[in-house]
This record gives C-alpha cells, sequence and structure tokens, in this order.
C-alpha cells in the first residue's frame, strides 16, 4: 500500500484491509473498518466481526464473574448483548447460567467473610480498646453534623482493615484524633493531618506510617521516606497496606528524593523475602542506573506474570533500545500485539499508539518489514496517535521507505524544527539529511 492510498484508501482498500483484520483475530478494528462502508461485502464482514467480539465479551464476563468484578461483567455483557448475532441465544443462556452460580457462591463467602471479620474486630477491640477513647469517637472540635456517625465508622473500619492484623494492636489509645487524621489523608486534606500526628507518639508504627502518606500528599518525599523507614523498624517488616506495600513505596519514595542507587539497594533486600513484590519499580531504577540486563531479566519475569499488562512490553522495548538489541525490541512490542486485549473494550490496558509508533519507527530505522511497518503506521493513526516529534519522525520515514515525492519536504522540515542534539542526530543519520 502506498503512502497516498495509507493517507487516502478507497473503499476496496479499506475492504480488503478489514478482512485481513478479521484473519489476524483483530475484529473489533475490522468492524470499525467495514462498519461504514458502502460495499455489498461490508455487512456480513461487519456481522462476522461482531459475533466474533460478542463470544469474546462473554468470555470476559465469565472470567471477571470469577474474579467477582460485577462492574466488568456487566460492562462486558452489555458489549456482548450490542454485539449479538442471530443464532447466538443459547450461548447467551450458558454464560447467564454460569454468572448466576458465580454469583451465588460469591454471596456465600462474602456472606462468611463478614462474619469472621465482625468476630476479628470485636476479638481485638482496635476501635476502643478497654474503653478507652475510641477511633469511633468523634474529634471534640468536630462539627456534629459533618458526617453521619455511621458513615465515619465504616470508612474508619473498612481503613483499619487494611492494616496487618499483627499491626492493629498498636492502635490502643491513639482515639478519635488518629482516625480524623487518617480520615483527613483520604479526603485530600493531609495539611490538617500532618499536625495532630506530628504530636502523637514516635514509637506506634502505624502513626509513622500516616505520617508518611500524609508527607508525601504534600510533595515532601524525603521526609515520607523517612517515616516509612521508621515504620518498617517499629513493624519489624514490610506489609502490604491496601493499595501499597510499604517496602516498594519505602523505594519510590527514596528514588523520588533523588537517591537511586539506596533506592535500588532497599527493592534488592526486601525482594530476598519477598520475591513477588516491586519487581517493575526494580526493573525501572536499574535503566535508570544503566543496569539494564538485570533489568530486562525483571520485565520478561513480570511480562510471565502479567501477559497482558502493555506498558511491561513498551518497557522491555525500551530497555533493549538502550542496549542496543534492536531486534529483541522489536520482539517486545510484537508480543504486545500478540497478547493486546481483542474484545471491543477491556479492563486491562490495550496496546498504545504510541507502542505501535515505536514499532514501526525500529522497523524503518533497521530497513526491515516495510509493508508491515507502513501497516503499523496506519493503525496508530487510527488509534489516536498525537501529533508529537516522534510522530512526525515515524511519517518522515514512512514517506522516505515509499519514495514519496514530498518525503525530502517532509524530512527538511521536521529538521528545521528539531535542536542540536541527540534528536537531530537520529534524523541526520536515519533520514541522510545535511546539518
Amino acid at each position: 500500500m502506498g503512502l497516498l492510498s495509507w493517507l487516502f484508501p478507497s473503499p476496496e482498500d479499506r475492504l480488503n484491509t478489514a478482512r485481513g483484520l478479521i484473519e489476524k483475530g483483530r475484529f473489533a478494528d475490522a468492524r470499525l473498518e467495514a462498519m461504514d462502508l458502502d460495499l455489498p461485502e461490508a455487512k456480513e464482514l461487519v456481522s462476522e466481526a461482531e459475533r466474533h467480539l460478542a463470544e469474546l465479551n462473554l468470555e470476559q464476563a465469565v472470567s471477571w464473574g470469577e474474579a467477582g468484578d460485577a462492574r466488568r461483567v456487566d460492562m462486558h455483557m452489555e458489549l456482548a448483548t450490542s454485539f449479538k448475532q442471530p443464532g447466538m441465544d443459547e450461548q447467551f443462556r450458558d454464560v447467564r447460567r454460569q454468572l448466576r452460580e458465580q454469583r451465588q457462591a460469591r454471596q456465600e463467602s462474602e456472606r462468611r467473610q463478614a462474619e469472621d471479620r465482625e468476630a476479628r474486630l470485636t476479638a481485638v477491640d482496635p476501635l476502643g480498646i478497654g474503653g478507652s477513647s475510641s477511633l469511633l469517637d468523634p474529634p471534640p472540635n468536630m462539627d456534629p453534623l459533618a458526617e453521619d456517625a455511621e458513615e465515619r465508622s465504616q470508612r474508619i473500619a473498612l481503613i483499619i482493615e487494611n492494616y496487618p492484623a499483627e499491626l492493629r494492636s498498636g492502635l490502643e489509645g491513639l482515639g478519635a484524633e488518629f482516625s480524623q487524621a487518617i480520615l483527613d489523608i483520604e479526603d485530600g486534606r493531609p495539611d490538617l493531618a500532618l499536625t495532630p500526628l506530628l504530636t502523637m507518639p514516635d514509637d506506634r508504627a502505624l502513626v509513622r506510617w500516616e505520617r508518611a502518606r500524609a508527607a508525601y500528599a504534600l510533595n515532601d518525599a524525603k521526609a515520607a521516606a523517612r517515616e516509612v523507614g521508621a515504620f518498617a523498624e517499629l513493624a519489624g517488616a514490610h506489609f502490604p497496606m491496601g493499595r501499597l506495600h510499604s517496602g516498594v513505596f519505602h523505594a519510590q519514595l527514596t528514588a523520588e528524593a533523588g537517591d537511586l542507587p539506596t533506592a535500588v539497594r532497599l527493592l534488592r533486600n526486601l525482594r530476598v523475602k519477598q520475591p513477588k513484590v516491586g519487581g517493575v519499580l526494580l526493573a525501572q531504577l536499574l535503566e535508570a542506573t544503566g543496569e539494564l540486563s538485570e533489568a530486562d531479566g525483571l520485565l520478561r519475569a513480570e511480562i510471565k506474570a502479567h501477559p497482558k499488562a502493555m506498558q511491561l512490553y513498551h518497557m522491555l522495548a525500551r530497555v533493549r533500545v538502550r542496549g542496543e538489541d534492536r531486534k529483541a525490541a522489536i520482539q517486545a512490542l510484537e508480543a504486545a500485539k500478540v497478547h493486546q486485549c481483542a474484545s471491543g473494550r477491556c479492563g486491562t490496558v490495550p496496546i498504545q499508539p504510541e507502542m505501535l509508533r515505536d514499532l514501526a519507527i525500529l522497523y524503518f530505522e533497521e530497513g526491515v518489514e516495510a509493508e508491515r511497518a507502513q501497516d503499523l503506521v496506519r493503525e496508530s493513526q487510527a488509534k489516536g496517535l498525537k501529533p508529537t516529534w516522534e510522530s512526525g519522525y515515524m511519517l518522515a520515514l514512512a514517506a522516505k521507505a515509499e519514495g514519496h515525492p514530498q518525503a525530502p519536504e517532509l524530512a527538511r522540515a521536521l529538521r528545521e524544527q528539531t535542536p542540536e542534539g541527540p534528536l537531530s542526530t537520529k534524523l541526520d543519520t536515519h533520514l541522510a539529511i545535511a546539518s
């Protein structure tokens, strides 16, 4: 396909593209390509693509039902219904039966968990130990109408559930001021939380943890790192803390404070006992410090564990480009295309147009797979590629590869807008522009 036909494809070109997309299993892209074509074969092709999309979304609904995510189940069932074709009634009935059985099993499990949680809270009594000041008590200066007491209690109980069970006894005697401080952090007011937290005992691990959260929300990564370090020392180890892991958070804060070698050391030490945590962050830090071989190995392990996490493939490709292994970088980005979600909409992150752009650039720069590279250019733009320097560079490479008469003009325009440095060197190397 030439550059002009790529820019302005005919209906026949687009129908052929849609057929190719069907063969590659990219049903959502095929449907979009064919649905507005006024050709006899287009309607049949759209119907075929929608049948595949309905089946994919039914599979996704069952998968998310197993995971207990009702919102995504509803989303995929709605999509499946929108793509439903004649003759699919039995498939839909079977999926609804599976979802109903999953829901019943989950409700029974949740009932048992709720009973266990209530028993634990009653036994440990973290909300008011021995009749002392309770975390559920409102602060003395609190507006009694500011928040419903039951809602407040539920929010605090959920936060406490995120604390490791072995640390909850450290809540004894902290009372209403502590609970108000953690609610202020959750509500985006760390400025209100930090002062009362600083008046609380320094030897309480959870006080140091919440100080860290407040400091980080106030953009003080160095102070936050210091507090998380103190938390781990008092707690005797690092723990999962709700959505965060304290050890990974400690390394992240240390890196943000500017000490990359210490951040790497912290993560390596953490992963000796907890090898499944912090791999992605460690890979990023190793890339930043030039330890590319170890970063490559870590990212491959993370991809094996999370094959649909598209950003991991992009990171791996970037590491390999820096390590001058461009063929392996191409393999990483091609693997991302194989594993991307193709249901039309997906809970995982779909492949981004920037990844397609970077893959096309690598093909052009290496002088291989010219037709494949042109397809990637077109696909990246169809997916909403934003106009950046890299996008202009890709188009200049595409024009040069096609021998388009405007290729020299496009290359010169890009060169004029590029300051001297690595990018101008890249242009002079791959587009043969005189400096």
